[in-house]
């Protein structure tokens, strides 16, 4: 009787010290540490009742969070395993989710990502089935950051927001803050940098500075990230420095590192590389003491790029040695690439060309082998300049059409994951918005029109990233055209080509001169739908700007056989952009050529056709319009019944940027045409003043 009291008093003794270190282990860690060995010296003092074996799983659990904390990985994932067998057999589900939770940011933190969702994807399992809404909340949130730091970004919001839902829905300060933090990443990845901070500071107001020191610096550390990507460098510095002296009064050495190496990040920026230098190497040896091989192997090359930056090219190639080492070590093929392509681009600059070709072809097997385009790209661009170099121009070509071949399918793919997070964004927000519905079917009609308008907002701003997406596109098809260009004038220019190499290398200037032409009728389109432009007015002699347009034609016009006919008004003049006229008149005019068979006559008149305002008219003899053509004759990409009749190229977007910039100056376009084959009539007013 009297054993069975001391054990029920022991027991109980051991509960008050659990309780005391689950408030306490993680942000103390280091004292909590006693208290553990205390605990685990009256268990085994005590039979293996399922009393016993209970509070022997919670003190497990308890210290793998606390040599979480204290970056003692491998030792946490050994006493979560043995909490977690322990409280298996006692069927303590809730408990089981608990240390599965802690196991998975274990993983996390040593960048195993695939066995970190494996093990909150089971603690995501056990919450739903328990109905524990607090605990789906939570693993939805690490399931996110697992989909983030694998580059899922659509998925990873998807779970924040499920997340941040049920948070807010039970009132989860904590966890909205956690939540907040997250979104605000994906917010910086879109380069939306105002709506991250907005993220980051509701997160940071939601925290409590007394029990929340780790949280609190980690959300300084991103905002500093943030202030770091804006430019704005002593904000940055500022936030680093008070996440750096957080981290060391609460003893947490993997925030103490990153702090160390954000700092040495700002002042790589500055450009002060002996304070940049001072920091990265001090965060080097954090992440050696804690044992972090990845993050060893980014501050070794850390390090090297400061070096570089200095010239000290010897010792710049023997710490990317040291990086390069680690990395082969634990299997990471995507950072052995990266590491090799600026190994590759330091040897370029030590002019040691034989070495830096064999680092950038060993990276660029590497790469094609694991399907890295990025890298590939960056290791084709090395290698071209290599050649340029060298003065093997044939090398050079062939790497450069690598190289811009790699990157529009890489950028194809990043815009891709880019739609994808924003159609995430648009589906949550209306799946939000029904759910707020069903809530209030009972609404007052000004709501409900005040929500249509609020949806017809996020419709427009859906169209005008594809208009974005679209100018980038073709933004970027300009500089694999300019080196298409350029290659090819080079072959024009080599005497000793036989006439056949130099005739063909007349039709790829021609043809990717027309593409350029082609493209910047894009873009000009782009911007006028995103900025809009803002008019350079001055006063214009009308009759002067179409004679140099007709002026500039006249050789197109002459090919086919064509005439052009001058009726102007030499005393019309107008307050107008003349570049941007011009542009109106070059479409107008090379159109009638474009559509016109050879031979035919193309008038151009002008005249004042009242006070204050003028017209010009380009009449062809063309192919003619039908009614169907008339209606749809200026929107944009329109295929007409008429076809150009030299072969020439159309984008469809001509007449539109017609339209908006003769509607930008106050007038109006139109054309008139009495059918097919009668050749047809576009006609420009424009007020003088």
């Amino acid at each position: 009787m009297e054993q069975s009291q001391r054990e029920n008093v022991g027991l109980e003794e051991v509960r008050a010290k659990l309780a005391w270190l689950k408030e306490q282990v993680a942000q103390k860690p280091k004292e909590a540490m006693p208290q553990v060995e205390d605990i685990f010296a009256s268990i085994n003092q005590n039979a293996e009742t399922d009393e016993w074996c209970e509070v022997k799983a919670e003190a497990y659990y308890y210290l793998s969070l606390a040599q979480t904390a204290l970056a003692s990985y491998d030792e946490a994932i050994e006493s979560g395993r043995k909490a977690l067998l322990l409280f298996k057999k006692l069927n303590k589900r809730n408990m089981m989710a608990s240390v599965l939770n802690n196991l998975g940011r274990i993983e996390y933190y040593r960048a195993y990502y695939h066995k970190s969702l494996d093990f909150y994807n089971d603690s995501l399992t056990l919450r739903r089935e328990l109905g524990d809404k607090k605990g789906i909340a939570a693993a939805l949130n690490n399931i996110g950051l697992i989909y983030y730091s694998i580059e899922n970004h659509a998925a990873a919001l998807k779970c924040y927001e499920e997340s941040l839902a049920l948070k807010r829905e039970l009132g989860d300060k904590k966890g909205i803050a956690s939540t907040l933090n997250n979104i605000g990443m994906i917010h910086v990845l879109l380069s939306d940098y105002p709506k991250a901070i907005e993220c980051y500071t509701e997160s940071l107001n939601l925290r409590d500075p007394k029990t929340e020191i780790r949280e609190i610096t980690n959300i300084q550390l991103n905002i500093g990230e943030v202030y770091l990507s804006l430019g704005n460098h002593y904000k940055a510095l500022q936030l680093f420095e008070e996440a750096l002296t957080m981290s060391r009064e609460i003893g947490d050495r993997r925030l103490e590192a990153l702090a160390l190496s954000s700092l040495g990040n700002a002042y790589h920026a500055l450009k002060e590389s002996d304070k940049a230098l001072s920091f990265y190497q001090d965060a080097l040896a954090r992440f050696e003491e804690i044992g972090l091989q990845n993050s060893i192997a980014t501050e070794l090359g850390n390090i090297a790029s400061v070096y570089e930056s200095k010239g000290e090219y010897d010792l710049a190639f023997e710490y990317y040695q040291q990086s390069l080492e680690r990395l082969r070590t634990l299997g990471d093929q995507s950072n052995i690439v990266r590491v090799m392509i600026l190994i590759g681009k330091t040897l370029i600059s030590q002019k040691n060309y034989d070495l830096a070709k064999t680092y950038l072809a060993e990276a660029i097997a590497i790469s094609e082998k694991h399907s890295m385009r990025c890298q590939s790209y960056e290791a084709f661009e090395q290698l071209a300049m290599l050649h340029e170099q060298l003065g093997d121009f044939e090398s050079a070509y062939r790497a450069y059409q690598n190289f811009h071949t790699i990157k529009e399918a890489v950028f194809n793919e990043e815009q891709g994951k880019k739609i994808a997070v924003q159609q995430a964004l648009f589906e949550n927000e209306l799946a939000r918005k029904e759910a707020e519905r069903h809530k209030q079917q009972n609404i007052e009609l000004t709501k409900a029109l005040a929500e249509m308008k609020r949806l017809k907002a996020i419709a427009e701003e859906a169209s005008a990233f594809k208009t974005e997406l679209l100018g980038i596109a073709a933004h970027d098809l300009k500089n694999p055209l300019q080196s298409i260009i350029g290659f090819a004038q080079l072959i024009q220019e080599d005497k000793d080509n036989k006439p056949k190499t130099n005739a063909a290398a007349a039709t790829i200037v021609r043809v990717a001169q027309r593409m350029y032409k082609l493209i910047e009728e894009l873009l000009n389109n782009v911007k006028l739908e995103m900025t809009g432009i803002a008019l350079c007015k001055s006063k214009v002699i009308v009759a002067d700007l179409l004679r140099a347009v007709v002026a500039n034609y006249q050789a197109n016009a002459e090919r086919k056989s064509q005439t052009i006919e001058l009726d102007l008004d030499e005393h019309c003049l107008a307050e107008l952009d003349a570049e941007r006229m011009r542009e109106v008149f070059e479409n107008l005019i090379s159109n009638a050529i474009k559509y016109s068979p050879r031979g035919k006559t193309i008038r151009v008149s002008l005249k004042q056709v009242e006070e204050g305002v003028i017209r010009i008219a380009v009449k062809d003899e063309g192919q003619g319009l039908t009614e169907e053509d008339k209606a749809k004759l200026f929107g944009k990409f329109q295929r007409l019944s008429a076809r150009p009749t030299g072969g020439e190229s159309s984008t469809g977007l001509g007449l539109s940027i017609v339209k908006q910039l003769v509607e930008l100056h106050g007038g109006k376009v139109w054309a008139e045409s009495e059918g097919k084959g009668k050749g047809a009539t576009f006609f420009v007013e424009l007020p003088t003043q």
